[in-house]
């Protein structure tokens, strides 16, 4: 017995074979060859509902209704509007959009010559998403979310996948690529100032006098004991494993120390 979501992916299969059929057989090839991610993604936030349905149907012209289509499935994939100055195609995505709104992918090219359409269209996804723009008093909330994801969290894509999500639900959309940037550097550098100051404070002067002889290169040598303790084996031995359990040793000491 087939599980439902079996039945619903052979479903979207045999629809997109009878799409393709009448259309070049180049692109349905093209269309079977998008990774499983990307379709996965798509299906997951570019479907679109009944309720979808009703909003694209009252737009004129069939080159409206895919458009408007494809800005929805567009918003919805990535929380952000699509530029009008240069209307923004991703190919995936619009033959994902065509094959369920049941019209050419090639309308496309007389929607995006429609600036002002475009902007409306725009308003009137907003408001039926009930979506905003980012604005001057967002920073502050955005700020505060950052530090607080900044204290543990140091890699840069975590923190980006964080503030998307954060986005998503306040119903906010993506602000440009720089203003992100610019936040994520100012309050990471501020995160690691404040967990600075807390383990330094805490540690007696003694354990900062130690902590600082780890940072020392001695005279004839070439790494400091913080170098070598970091530096990685590069095979596996008898010997190799004696190191790793005097590093452990030594890694200990300090930390008795510095209790």
């Amino acid at each position: 017995m087939l599980s439902f979501s079996q039945w619903v992916f052979l479903w979207f299969l045999v629809c997109i074979s009878l799409f393709f059929a009448k259309q070049d057989k180049r692109t349905f090839f093209w269309f079977m060859n998008i990774s499983c991610y990307a379709k996965q993604q798509l299906s997951q936030d570019a479907a679109l509902t009944d309720d979808d349905m009703v909003q694209i149907q009252q737009r004129r012209r069939d080159y409206n209704r895919l458009g408007f289509a494809y800005q929805l499935g567009f918003v919805r994939l990535f929380n952000r509007l699509s530029p009008q100055e240069m209307f923004e195609v991703v190919d995936e995505l619009l033959a994902y959009i065509s094959i369920q709104v049941e019209l050419p992918a090639n309308l496309i090219v007389d929607y995006q010559q429609r600036r002002q359409t475009i902007a409306e269209h725009q308003q009137i996804i907003m408001a039926y998403l009930d979506l905003r723009r980012f604005g001057e008093q967002d920073t502050e909330m955005l700020q505060k979310f950052i530090f607080d994801e900044a204290c543990r969290l140091e890699k840069t894509v975590a923190l980006q996948a964080r503030v998307k999500d954060f986005l998503r639900a306040q119903h906010i959309l993506q602000p440009a690529p720089s203003t992100v940037d610019r936040l994520l550097i100012e309050q990471r550098q501020q995160a690691r100032e404040v967990i600075y100051t807390k383990i330094t404070t805490s540690l007696t002067d003694e354990a900062i006098a130690m902590l600082d002889q780890l940072l020392i290169i001695e005279t004839g040598k070439r790494k400091s004991l913080l170098q070598k303790l970091k530096t990685n084996p590069r095979h596996a031995s008898p010997e190799v494993m004696q190191t790793l359990l005097d590093k452990l040793k030594a890694v200990n000491r300090q930390a008795e120390f510095t209790m």
